[in-house]
């Protein structure tokens, strides 16, 4: 209410702080993901009638509110960038905007890669993953080709072309990790939104610690990974999490310093690209810290401006011990007091796969 009558819109009809509705709109229909599986939403004609009934509902959402004076909508949604991966998808978006906008900005923060994957791998977990390291996803790709997730001038790119050039309006993450820093109140500066003190705040930090990771990549791994998306799993996993995070503490995993920065390597040309494209000032940039005798390395034969810092100071020596003998004592001790030994008995049953020995044997 307090920007509505500044004449900001925080659009809602797509999903309340994420857009994701709208993300799923906007995708291609022969694409899927977990929201479309859980929307009920993989049946044929149900996207065709879902795309048109999202959309409408953000047309009648943005008439209403310029009706009560509004003159700037805000959408938001990390999807966007992870899940709009062709043209088609961008232009559909594209078409959409510019029929309900006047202008559009696009906003984006990038954040360096290795971070990024390390942040991501908690999210991996979460929904029933179990990937063996945060930077798994370069395994599967070729020699020649990066995931696009990661790869940040792809992303600009392809933004850029659906949307024009002057419409991005691109920052980076967290530029000093080892100040405070906060993405909503550095968007609302650059996007002069007139936020209050109570609006500032960082979204919740999700990572979890590494024992509540190892615990649940061991739970992943037992209940079986293509079996993820089962709906009674997914609850169960819903509440391990919970207690996990409120029972462990402790950073999460950090793979050793040398694979982070060969793993930032990979994207090192890109970057840079992004840097002398769309950075037009070395003050958008973070200062580099090129002291460290650990960043030498990969600073050698720098000519151009880097997008990110280079402190790797953050990652051990050596990779951190994941899904450890102690994983399957912290899982009893969980499933114990979620009291759902004979919910997992009879899951474990149904979807074929062995009473693993953390849910104990029936007395």
């Amino acid at each position: 209410d307090d920007l509505k009558q500044k004449g900001f819109w925080v659009v809602s009809s797509a999903g309340h702080g994420n857009a994701r509705a709208l993300v799923a709109a906007c995708m291609d229909l022969s694409k899927s993901d977990d929201f479309i599986y859980a929307q009920g939403l993989t049946a044929a004609g149900t996207r065709t009638e879902f795309r048109k009934r999202v959309c409408q509902n953000l047309s009648d959402e943005i008439h209403r509110a310029k009706q009560e004076g509004c003159h700037t909508a805000i959408i938001s949604s990390e999807h966007f960038q992870s899940r709009l991966t062709n043209t088609t998808e961008l232009d559909a978006c594209a078409a959409l905007f510019s029929a309900l906008f006047d202008e559009v900005v696009i906003a984006v923060y990038l954040r360096r890669q290795d971070r990024l994957a390390v942040s991501r791998f908690s999210e991996y977990l979460r929904v029933g993953f179990a990937p063996s390291h945060p930077f798994f996803e370069l395994d599967d790709c070729i020699e020649t080709e990066l995931p696009l997730f990661f790869d940040h001038f792809a992303l600009m790119n392809r933004w850029a072309l659906a949307f024009g050039e002057s419409a991005m309006m691109p920052a980076v993450y967290e530029p000093n990790p080892t100040e405070a820093w906060s993405v909503v109140r550095d968007f609302a500066e650059r996007a002069r939104v007139p936020l209050t003190s109570s609006h500032a705040s960082n979204p919740i930090h999700r990572e979890l610690p590494l024992s509540a990771q190892s615990a649940l990549l061991c739970f992943n791994d037992f209940m079986g990974v293509e079996n993820r998306r089962d709906a009674e799993l997914d609850a169960i996993r819903e509440q391990l999490v919970v207690w996990l995070t409120g029972h462990c503490s402790g950073m999460g995993f950090r793979p050793p310093r040398g694979e982070a920065i060969k793993f930032l390597e990979h994207f090192r040309s890109g970057n840079r690209l992004v840097a002398n494209r769309w950075f037009t000032s070395t003050d958008q940039l973070p200062i580099d810290s090129q002291s460290e005798k650990h960043n030498v390395q990969f600073l050698e034969g720098a000519t151009e401006q880097e997008l990110f810092d280079v402190d790797f100071s953050e990652y051990p020596q050596y990779a951190d011990a994941l899904n450890t003998a102690d994983s399957e004592e912290t899982l009893v001790e969980a499933v114990k007091a979620l009291n759902c030994e004979d919910t997992l008995r009879q899951l474990c049953t149904r979807l074929g796969r062995k009473t693993p020995s953390f849910i104990g044997s029936r007395t």
